[in-house]
């Protein structure tokens, strides 16, 4: 059996801590949420999504998958900072551990490719919170009880910039793969 590089055992440590961080975020907004959850519909759904960020991080940290990692960690931040006056800081530990696993993820990795498009990982990992809010408000609206919403600059702009992330990242590939294709 083949020994695991350090960077590599480093990245799924450390996604396994960043799941470790979103229970303990998810049991404390457990101990403050009940007072109040029935008063917020969709409350205590949205705890599934870091949970979901992490254990995708650590699922990509067990085969060195470092754009997973960035987009997952791109999401716990996204929700960390769109949620910072709610939930989102409950959750601050699991983004921040989340982070540094995807750097040892790309360390792990060995790619300039997945060095050079980490940024771009993160940007879209981010703003699909901006997305998910989006579609949120969409079907809350399409239930037929005459709600109508109007969405905040910060989640528009932030559907645009997963737009341009996503953008990116295609063009990044597309690149890469002519590139391979003439040289090859």
């Amino acid at each position: 059996m083949q020994e695991q590089p350090l960077a590599a055992r480093t990245a799924t440590v450390l996604a396994v801590l960043s799941v470790l961080a979103c229970l303990g975020g998810l049991v404390r907004v457990v101990q403050l949420g009940f007072a109040h959850a029935p008063a917020l519909p969709g409350f205590m759904y949205w705890n599934a999504v870091p949970m979901l960020a992490a254990v995708a991080s650590t699922l990509a940290s067990f085969d060195s998958r470092a754009t997973v990692m960035w987009m997952a960690a791109g999401a716990l931040c996204g929700f960390t900072i769109l949620g910072a006056w709610s939930l989102g800081l409950f959750y601050a530990p699991a983004a921040l551990t989340a982070i540094a696993a995807a750097v040892a993820g790309t360390v792990a990795a060995r790619s300039w490719f997945a060095a050079l498009t980490a940024p771009l990982s993160l940007i879209a990992g981010a703003s699909s919170m901006a997305v998910m809010f989006s579609a949120a408000d969409i079907i809350r609206q399409s239930n037929g009880q005459g709600i109508s919403i109007t969405h905040a600059p910060a989640v528009v702009f932030g559907n645009w910039l997963f737009v341009a992330a996503l953008a990116a990242i295609a063009i990044a590939h597309a690149g890469r793969w002519m590139w391979r294709s003439r040289s090859g």
